[in-house]
């Protein structure tokens, strides 16, 4: 699967891409308000938000790794519907 082949399976899939940024700050408010104030840093809150934290991460990370290997290695524009700037 290209880089462009990933791009457009996300673009033909808005709603699943929606709610999994909707589902990790959901996710962490909802957590906030499960625990008693200040007992965020005990055992099982812990671990949950560093779960959180990794499923926020790992995907970003490998969104900039797909990014500079589709502008750098491939020398592709991304195709994203931005307007092309005067002269380009």
């Amino acid at each position: 699967m290209s880089a462009r082949e990933l791009t457009h399976l996300a673009d033909r899939h808005p709603l699943i891409l929606a709610a999994v940024f909707i589902a990790l700050p959901l996710a962490a408010w909802l957590c906030g308000r499960l625990h008693p104030r200040g007992g965020g840093g005990g055992t099982p809150w812990k671990y949950f938000y560093c779960l959180l934290v990794y499923l926020a991460c790992v995907p970003g990370m490998f969104a900039g790794v797909l990014t500079a290997y589709t502008l750098f290695r491939r020398r592709e524009e991304p195709k994203a519907g931005l307007p092309k700037l005067p002269g380009t």
